[in-house]
């Protein structure tokens, strides 16, 4: 019943231009409410299902005010909260979407439109999988040993990112005394997360094996791309991440979200553009 009725709802199009009007770290995010005020709901209450499944990180919840008085208020957990099972209906899970949507949503984000799909649901073991944690939120400058410290992954995904030599070599012949790359990024990101440890690895192999030290800062963005202010003044960032390539004041080019091939080849596209 539960179910049932949330894709009612969502087919009449009642969730649309709602808010997540309660948002708690490490705890929901709520939505659902017509008013954007907690006390709002559809007019009815429908019975609670009590069920054996468990609040893990990624469970669909229906809020109540007490015993079946659920309507069309409903919470995501952000991370396991077993002293919510048995008292909450359990009605879904979070598929795909975590940690790119549900753990950015802030409190009075708006819901634009909810849509059933009604195609072959997912397997229960891919259901049930648990989402992945949360990347980290830092702002302001930072370093590769920073990074590689506490971001999730970006260890293992610069060993495992193999550059293309020829490239390397070449781009190491086209590197001079005041070149630069100034690097925003998002601890957050999935783009940052699967850019950035690329270029670790590209500037480490040009240090290593062809003994070329490019110089590189780093700059941890906020979500909105507005923070630190003071030190993304005039550089116009819209996506992270964004490599800006110099060549002493002058800017080359930048590299925005994803390259256009392999890392790179976009890189030495901007340091030897003649090539």
């Amino acid at each position: 019943m539960t179910t049932w009725n949330f894709t009612q709802l969502a087919k009449k199009k009642y969730f649309d231009n709602t808010s997540f009007m309660r948002v708690v770290p490490n705890f929901v995010i709520q939505g659902g409410d017509p008013r954007n005020d907690m006390n709002g709901g559809p007019g009815y209450a429908i019975r609670d299902e009590i069920n054996l499944q468990k609040y893990t990180r990624a469970a669909v919840g229906m809020a109540l005010s007490g015993p079946d008085t659920g309507g069309s208020q409903f919470f995501i957990t952000h991370s396991p909260q077993p002293h919510l099972d048995g008292g909450y209906t359990i009605f879904g899970r979070v598929f795909e979407g975590m940690a790119g949507v549900a753990d950015q949503t802030e409190r009075g984000d708006r819901v634009d439109t909810i849509t059933i799909d009604e195609h072959k649901p997912a397997s229960a073991a891919d259901v049930a999988a648990p989402q992945r944690v949360p990347l980290p939120l830092e702002i302001g400058r930072t370093s590769a040993e920073r990074l590689l410290k506490v971001v999730p992954d970006y260890e293992k995904r610069k060993s495992d990112y193999k550059p293309d030599a020829g490239e390397l070599e070449f781009m190491s012949s086209q590197i001079f005394e005041h070149d630069r790359v100034e690097v925003y990024l998002g601890t957050w990101c999935p783009d940052s997360l699967r850019e950035v440890p690329k270029f670790l690895k590209i500037v480490d192999e040009l240090k290593s094996k062809y003994g070329k030290d490019l110089a590189v800062s780093f700059y941890a963005l906020d979500r909105d791309k507005q923070k630190p202010a003071d030190l993304i003044a005039g550089k116009d960032i819209e996506k992270v991440a964004t490599f800006i390539v110099y060549r002493g004041d002058n800017e080359l080019g930048r590299i925005v979200e994803k390259p256009k091939g392999l890392l790179e080849d976009d890189l030495l596209a901007l340091l030897a553009p003649a090539r």
